[in-house]
């Protein structure tokens, strides 16, 4: 498989052309709602400063929230049979096509939100109305970052799958493949843990939970790395695999 980068530039610059008002529409109401929800609580009268925790909550909202709305609409012409032949017969490979549209949602738009919310916390930081970023905020970032790479790719799997209501879909699926997740992860968690428990009920043997504590500590300190990669690579990379190979079955 060929990838050629010239053919991808003409995917963006097509969906540039065909998507410029809605485009421009959503990023001056994006802009908008950021200045807004800013001053809305100056307006208050016990009003003091915009504390880190508001401008750092609301970031993940828009992130998670925005982003994840963006990437289940993504593949919009998927909506229509017509649209879905015209989109797969495009003159690039799936591949071509998939990369162009991850792009948007998993690049451009965390980077565009970043650059956003730095201009406008740094103009009301200047009129002296807002803290500075604390060290535990930006560590947290990266794992946010990670995540949503990871939850994006998911949504880009949805996307392709289903081509009306997305959202809703990808709502009742998640829920129902976490709450499996859940009852996994109970089960694997009883069964290393044997020594805590007594049919499905938690001991409370203080020495015992000391020392396990001690040892949980230090498999944590050694699993991170792994978990670090797991959540920027491995889960990225598997989820946008899947994608793809579904966006080849939709072409068939």
């Amino acid at each position: 498989m060929e990838v050629s980068f010239k053919r991808i530039k003409s995917l963006i610059q097509r969906d540039f052309i065909i998507y410029k008002k809605p485009l421009t529409y959503g990023l001056i109401s994006l802009i908008a709602l950021i200045i807004f929800i800013a001053w809305l609580p100056t307006t208050s009268g016990n009003f003091n400063r915009l504390y880190t925790d508001f401008w750092f909550g609301w970031y993940i909202t828009f992130l998670l929230g925005g982003g994840l709305l963006l990437c289940s609409i993504i593949f919009w012409e998927f909506k229509s049979a017509t649209g879905r032949m015209q989109y797969l017969s495009l003159p690039a490979s799936n591949f071509e096509k998939l990369f162009s549209r991850s792009l948007y949602v998993l690049i451009f738009y965390p980077l565009l939100l970043t650059g956003l919310f730095l201009m406008i916390y740094s103009l009301f930081r200047s009129m002296g109305i807002s803290d500075s970023f604390i060290g535990h905020q930006a560590v947290a970032l990266k794992y946010i970052w990670g995540a949503y790479l990871s939850l994006g790719s998911t949504m880009l799997i949805y996307a392709i799958v289903f081509n009306n209501y997305v959202g809703p879909k990808s709502f009742i699926v998640s829920g129902i493949i976490y709450l499996i997740c859940v009852i996994i992860a109970v089960l694997i968690f009883r069964i290393i843990m044997s020594d805590f428990f007594v049919g499905m009920t938690m001991t409370h043997d203080n020495v015992m939970i000391f020392d396990e504590e001690k040892k949980l500590e230090n498999m944590g300190k050694t699993l991170l790395p792994l978990a670090k990669f797991i959540l920027w690579v491995g889960l990225p990379v598997y989820f946008w695999t899947v994608a793809y190979f579904k966006m080849t079955e939709k072409q068939v």
